[in-house]
């Protein structure tokens, strides 16, 4: 009868320790599966701040390059209503041959 018990309990005490085991195992694995989705949800994130970076940064190069081509656009303008000025006043400042 005792040995019964015995063995009864060693049992029980073995099916506990599995159950105990399986749970540990359980969690592990699911502390791991959400620690690769945030590693994963952290790289998308960044991937996408560094494409939003890199637009922004081509954005104001395309920028800088027009507000560039206009200034020299508006300097060759100028430039060549001033030749034209003083083509003008240098004809009507000559003497009638």
């Amino acid at each position: 009868m005792i040995f019964i018990i015995i063995i009864i309990i060693i049992i029980i005490i073995i099916i506990i320790i599995i159950i105990i085991i399986i749970i540990i195992i359980i969690i592990i694995i699911i502390i791991i599966i959400i620690i690769i989705i945030i590693i994963i949800i952290i790289i998308i994130i960044i991937i996408i701040l560094i494409i939003i970076i890199i637009i922004i940064i081509i954005i104001i190069i395309i920028i800088i390059i027009i507000i560039i081509i206009i200034i020299i656009i508006i300097i060759i303008i100028i430039i060549i209503i001033i030749i034209i000025i003083i083509i003008i006043i240098i004809m009507l400042l000559q003497p009638e041959v």
